[in-house]
């Protein structure tokens, strides 16, 4: 029984699905009808949708046909990158617009919508772009391109068309962007050459500049700082030669000077006596000259030779000896006569100077000029030791400097060696960066050359897109199918709202949980409608 709170009616707001069930069957022949008529209805809907066709074109991305270790592509880009972008490119307003043109497309749309809204209706609606992966399944390595019309003829002629513009328009922008990094690349190139030749025209005026005192000329230093080290030393033993042969000259000049003046003395002497000496030969009466005296013995002469050169010599000397022993051989008052001198005619000169002059030892006139010849060699070779002596300390003079200067040089090596490493270290990158650049600059050139002979990477049609036989749309089975499905729920949602009964109770399940039945009362079948309507109240 309903709670005092419930409402006695509250029930019949509550629409069971067995409820819903019994009107619908008791309903089957209208709510047939009416699915029928309604289902009819939509097909002919469905059966009046213009057809589209869609044709469709398959592009296969083709490797560069030059191995990469040969020649190195310079557009790297992934196809599904570049296809993006090229896709932005074709479908641009300048490039539907030159289709819609050439085709004449869109001519009933054309009367109601503008050219923006057609342009963009092509680009969103009627052409599309899909990529298909390759084997490995992450890159891919075709791609389709379709265009749906109402015209199949028209959609395959579109399709073929897009497909031509994708093709060459990746064939061009490659090209493009090749020749484009070749030119970067040159100008890069440029520039460093133009870096490197500054760097190393400053490299070149740094080693004139400081020519002898480059790091790599420090062996050559170093040997020629050794070299003059043994140059000094020989000089230096050379001046102690010259100044010794030098003092031993001036020794003997003194020596052989004295000994002159000595044997001068005697000679002075032995004037001084012959002028003493009384004349004991008259002069010949017809010539004027005075006799000779008379004839000296060899011993007479042995004895003034000999007193002559213990002057110069000493008792052990050579000619001392020789003398003595002549003088012992000669017999005590034998008497040698001196060899008779050569007869020449005497001059008036020679007369006269015999005649005012006084005799003098023949050997010690010989002594005397062989002692002057004596004195006049050594002096010149005195001059010359002295002259060698000054040209060894001239010498030594200039290889001191030299070995100052080469001393110094060392000493500036680890200088110039910073200097020459700040320098070298911008020339070397300098060029180590243009040898890279070149290398680089013929990598692309040759890519360049690859991409304009249509041998690297690019797009080829390989399914050319055909005349489609069937519509892509609309669905029409489907589309039939939704029609019955949805006529029958129309029918249904009709055949409810009309029939749906007010305060009238379908069945059981429609008491409030609790109550208990206490009969039933059979289906009566009548065929008056007084009848039923009593049957009907009856059951109520």
């Amino acid at each position: 029984m309903p709670t005092p709170n419930t409402p006695p009616n509250a029930a019949r707001f509550q629409l069971h699905w067995l409820s819903i069930t019994r009107i619908l069957w008791k309903s089957k022949i209208a709510l047939v009808a009416l699915w029928l008529v309604v289902g009819f209805a939509l097909a002919a809907i469905v059966h009046q949708l213009p057809a589209i066709y869609r044709a469709e074109c398959l592009l296969l991305v083709v490797e560069q046909k030059i191995p990469d270790k040969y020649v190195t592509a310079t557009v790297n880009t992934d196809p599904q990158i570049r296809l993006a972008a090229i896709s932005h490119l074709i479908l641009s307003n300048q490039h539907l617009q030159s289709i819609i043109d050439t085709f004449d497309l869109y001519k009933t749309e054309r009367q109601t919508m503008t050219k923006d809204q057609l342009i963009n209706r092509m680009r969103e609606k009627d052409i599309s772009l899909a990529l298909e992966s390759g084997l490995s399944g992450t890159r891919p390595d075709a791609f389709r391109i379709s265009y749906e019309a109402k015209d199949p003829k028209l959609a395959a002629d579109v399709a073929n068309r897009l497909a031509t513009l994708i093709i060459d328009e990746n064939a061009r922008t490659r090209e493009n962007q090749a020749e484009d990094t070749s030119q970067f690349i040159g100008a890069q190139l440029q520039q460093a050459k133009q870096t490197l030749d500054t760097l190393e025209s400053r490299v070149s005026q740094w080693k004139l500049t400081h020519n002898g005192e480059l790091p790599e000329q420090e062996n050559a230093l170093s040997a020629s700082f050794a070299s003059l080290q043994v140059k000094l030393q020989g000089n230096q033993e050379g001046l102690n030669r010259a100044d010794q042969s030098r003092a031993l000259l001036a020794n003997s000049l003194s020596l052989a000077q004295s000994s002159l003046s000595t044997l001068e003395r005697s000679a002075e002497e032995a004037r001084e006596q012959a002028r003493r000496r009384p004349q004991t030969a008259a002069p010949d009466p017809i010539t004027g000259i005075p006799a000779p005296p008379p004839t000296k013995t060899r011993r007479q002469e042995l004895k003034e030779e000999l007193a002559t050169q213990s002057l110069r010599y000493g008792d052990e000397h050579p000619v001392i000896r020789r003398l003595k022993a002549e003088l012992a051989e000669l017999p005590p008052d034998k008497v040698e006569p001196a060899p008779a001198p050569v007869k020449n005619t005497p001059s008036s000169a020679q007369t006269t100077a015999a005649v005012s002059e006084p005799a003098v030892p023949q050997s010690i006139v010989t002594a005397i000029m062989a002692e002057k010849e004596r004195v006049s060699n050594l002096r010149v070779q005195l001059d010359l030791a002295n002259k060698e002596f000054e040209s060894a300390k001239a010498e030594r003079v200039r290889i001191m400097r030299e070995v100052e200067a080469t001393q110094a040089r060392i000493d500036r090596l680890p200088l110039r060696e910073q200097e020459m490493a700040a320098l070298t270290r911008d020339y070397e990158m300098a060029k180590q960066n243009y040898k890279s650049l070149l290398d680089r600059k013929l990598s692309a050139s040759m890519a360049t050359d690859l991409e304009r002979s249509q041998q690297g990477e690019r797009f080829t049609l390989i399914d050319k897109a055909r005349v489609p036989e069937q519509p892509a749309k609309p669905p029409r089975r489907i589309l039939y199918g939704v029609a019955a499905i949805l006529s029958l729920a129309i029918s249904a949602l009709v055949i409810l709202a009309k029939r749906l009964p007010k305060d009238t109770m379908l069945g059981e399940w429609e008491l409030t949980p609790g109550v208990i039945v206490l009969g039933r009362v059979p289906r009566i079948e009548t065929s008056a409608l007084g009848l039923a309507d009593a049957s009907s109240g009856a059951h109520r």
